[in-house]
């Protein structure tokens, strides 16, 4: 087999890249890996594979593409270039499907396909060369395949040659450090043709479709060759081809990946001589595959991606503006075979706003089936030599997640159960339902199929707020229903058609499908179990709350138990995008091992009795409840003790025991290493005194918290010093001192300051501040009018008859001439 040396379609000559070929085997046959950045319509994604073959006839050539119908493209167009069938020469494989024989020699695979390969044979074995297409769109797949084949090469396979591709390679150096510094690099200049781009301002409140409809009709009256549109997704192309189709002249296609493989190639075939070809096109359209005649291409600037909220664990669907390489990509449609235009419908102050480059899809995708993958092989994800390592939260959360699917141990290891999940080569959520089906003899493997045909993909009801999954799924079982939509269906009938492949052998019987869905989905989605908590509410297994809309999905009203696999993140909180009934007994049938006994023993306020509950939980789920009546007296007592501490002791009667507890405070104050410390808290002093032994004891003969009040705290504190303690107390912070003939009462509020308040004629033989604490504390001295007001506070009696006395003497005695003044 020879390298082809004619053109591709209508150009003239060979292509671009058949200029590089020489350097590229060069440099694969001196160092084995070649990085080679060529523009669109150089050709390097059928004619390097066909040079690669050609060269190194030892072994296969294996390319990886990011997309199932760039893939598929590329098959058929080196195919048709050596004059050879699909499946021959040239094949492809993809999940769910594969044409290749014994004659392949060049085999483009997508979606995983290469990691199953290495999970496999991590030697590869009869494979001499991997190709790596379109690395600058960052793909998953893509990042993680680059990345594993570098490792493996350097463990096992040195003679193994690598090959990356792309049209733009950005930041070379990230590339170069996983493949290698002394990797060779190769740029091919490619054809390009000059493209007029010009710019259109959209109205923030317009609609898509309509401003995209406008510029299609405006170009096409003097248009020469199609058009190509660049859309977000198919409902903008669906909406955009309605507006479209009463406008005469035009042929009108659509072009994205939920299109059968037929409907896709339309695009492909050369364009009919009376009508305008119009292609309604996602990012799809970007590289990888050449449409014939594009001389026009309108781009709306938004593409939409998926993106993982960690938040929900769900992966969602954003529309983005496109970034500058993207758009460049898009532009350069236009210039393939001939002169074209782009009209871009943005501004050029937005144009200078948008990001140089698209974010690597490992960076904000779902990646627990990437943990498995790396666990399949022992490396972990520090292991490997990622352009752009997945972020450690990411990582985090697919490690909780697999061990909850019992597919790694809580090292992280790969469990026999986990390699099961990983052959299936699908997310481990799926992976784990399917194994666990292939078990258990008593679900329907027809259930399991339609669940996972549904699951994760597109919704085949149309425009529909009824979030009732067991109706979708009665669909793909064959039943019909108005919502749906026929080609939705259709293909979600072919994905269950091939699940059903792949679970051949497993022993559910087929009938009453419908009745096992919802096993099925909780299989797959356990950390989605959910318990109603009144109105619209629900609980999840790990937790948190959910709203269940049931407007429309009255079969969920009120369920008491619900699996709810798609979530969405409002303002309001979690609201359920998905639902379907579950009963307790699946529940318990399926989950029976992680199902736990938690004993609740303590005080009910609702009740306000001491109570011992045993709760049967799978997560935060409680599944049943009993009460055990017969409590032992000790326990009551303990339980009445510990609900006191953790209420902070106001259930006693703190009130009348402040006076002890005050001056214990200024005890502790007394002992002290500094005085400037603040003094304990009353909680402090009574958590040192009243420890959980302590009011046990107290509460013997009590049922009822409202019973408590009736402990005489101050003797049961008391009771817990000996006599020499106690004597010590009054010692050292008397609640009374005895000066000349009166008795004056000591107050601690201020433990730093005990005060003490008298009368000042009470007062006129005290020449000096009493103190306390040892005599380390000099009282505060409150001096009262007749009246009981205060009229001076003084700690030093003597300085205030020497000197303050006469002045308040003077005073006091005019407001109260009848009484004695010294």
């Amino acid at each position: 087999m020879s390298i082809p040396a004619f053109p591709t379609h209508n150009t003239a000559d060979t292509l671009p890249i058949h200029d590089c070929i020489p350097d590229i085997l060069k440099a694969l046959r001196e160092c084995g890996r070649v990085v080679l950045e060529a523009t669109p319509g150089a050709g390097k994604t059928t004619i390097v594979p066909l040079a690669l073959a050609d060269a190194f006839p030892e072994g296969k050539i294996v390319v990886l593409e990011p997309r199932r119908l760039a893939a598929k493209s590329a098959a058929v167009r080196m195919s048709t270039l050596i004059k050879d069938d699909v499946g021959g020469i040239v094949g492809y494989r993809m999940r769910m499907e594969s044409r290749t024989s014994s004659r392949t020699r060049i085999e483009v695979v997508t979606e995983g396909v290469l990691t199953r390969m290495l999970q496999h044979d991590p030697e590869l074995t009869g494979i001499s060369c991997i190709v790596f297409d379109e690395v600058h769109e960052r793909s998953l797949s893509g990042d993680v395949g680059l990345a594993l084949v570098c490792l493996l090469r350097e463990m096992f396979r040195p003679d193994l040659r690598v090959v990356v591709m792309s049209a733009t390679l950005g930041d070379v150096h990230a590339i170069l450090n996983t493949v290698g510094q002394d990797t060779a690099v190769i740029r091919s200049s490619g054809r390009m043709f000059p493209v007029t781009t010009s710019y259109l301002a959209r109205q923030r409140s317009a609609r898509l479709d309509e401003d995209m409809s406008r510029a299609i009709v405006n170009i096409a009256k003097d248009a020469t060759g199609s058009i190509l549109c660049f859309l977000p997704g198919s409902a903008e192309i669906r909406r955009t081809a309605a507006l479209l189709a009463h406008v005469p002249d035009l042929e009108v296609l659509p072009l994205y990946g939920d299109l059968s493989f037929d409907e896709q190639q339309r695009v492909f075939a050369a364009p009919g001589r009376t009508q305008r070809r119009v292609i309604l096109a996602t990012n799809i359209a970007e590289t990888s595959i050449t449409l014939p005649d594009v001389r026009h291409v309108i781009d709306s600037g938004l593409s939409r991606e998926a993106r993982y909220d960690l938040t929900i664990g769900m992966t969602r669907l954003v529309t983005v503006p496109v970034t500058l390489d993207a758009a460049e990509q898009r532009r350069g449609r236009a210039g393939r075979t001939a002169p074209g235009t782009c009209l871009r419908l943005w501004t050029e102050a937005e144009q200078a706003s948008l990001l140089p480059r698209r974010q690597p899809e490992i960076l904000v995708a779902d990646v627990t089936a990437l943990v498995l993958d790396l666990a399949v092989l022992a490396f972990s994800v520090n292991d490997v030599p990622f352009v752009d390592p997945p972020p450690d939260v990411s990582v985090q959360a697919a490690t909780t997640l697999l061990m909850q699917l019992e597919a790694l141990t809580a090292d992280g290891t790969i469990t026999e159960h986990g390699r099961r999940v990983a052959h299936h080569g699908t997310h481990p959520r799926l992976g784990h339902m399917l194994v666990r089906v292939q078990e258990d003899t008593s679900i329907s493997p027809h259930a399991a199929a339609a669940v996972a045909a549904l699951l994760g993909e597109r919704d085949i009801f149309v425009r529909s707020s009824d979030i009732d999954l067991l109706s979708r799924i009665a669909v793909v079982l064959g039943n019909n229903d108005d919502r749906a939509d026929r080609t939705a269906v259709q293909l979600a009938r072919q994905r269950m058609s091939f699940w059903l492949s792949r679970l051949k052998g497993a022993k559910g019987a087929s009938t009453d499908a419908l009745l096992d869905a919802a096993s099925c989905v909780a299989l797959a989605y356990p950390d989605r179990l959910a318990i109603h908590r009144g109105n619209n509410r629900y609980l999840l297994r790990n937790g948190r709350t959910v709203t269940v809309n049931t407007n429309e999905s009255t079969s969920l009203d009120g369920t008491p138990f619900l699996v709810i696999p798609e979530l969405r993140q409002t303002t309001a909180g979690l609201v359920a995008a998905s639902a379907l009934p579950i009963t307790i007994m699946e529940i318990r049938r399926l989950f029976e091992h992680q199902i736990s006994a938690e004993v609740h023993f303590g005080y009910d306020e609702a009740e306000d009795r001491v109570v011992r509950r045993t709760e049967q939980k799978l997560g935060a789920l409680v599944l049943s409840t009993t009460e055990d009546q017969s409590i032992d007296e000790h326990d009551v007592s303990r339980a009445l003790a510990d609900v006191i501490i953790h209420r902070q002791y106001r259930d006693l009667n703190i009130e009348e025991t402040k006076p002890l507890l005050q001056r214990l405070i200024f005890l502790a104050w007394l002992t002290q290493s500094s005085k400037d410390e603040a003094p304990l808290s009353l909680i402090d002093i009574l958590t040192t005194y009243l420890t959980p032994d302590v009011l046990t004891s107290a509460c013997r003969g009590y049922r009822k918290l409202r019973d408590v009040v009736r402990i005489d705290v101050s003797n049961l504190i008391l009771s817990t010093f000996d006599y020499q303690q106690r004597q010590d107390i009054e010692r050292l912070a008397p609640l009374q001192l005895t000066l000349g003939a009166r008795t004056f009462r000591i107050t601690y509020d201020d433990p730093q300051r005990p005060v003490l308040a008298a009368k000042l004629q009470h007062l006129y033989d005290v020449t000096e501040t009493p103190s306390i604490g040892g005599g380390k504390v000099p009282l505060t001295i409150h001096l009262l009018s007749p009246a009981g007001r205060p009229v001076q506070i003084t700690q030093d009696l003597k300085t205030f008859w020497q000197t303050s006395y006469a002045d308040v003497k003077k005073e006091l005695k005019g407001r109260y001439p009848k009484h004695e003044w010294r």
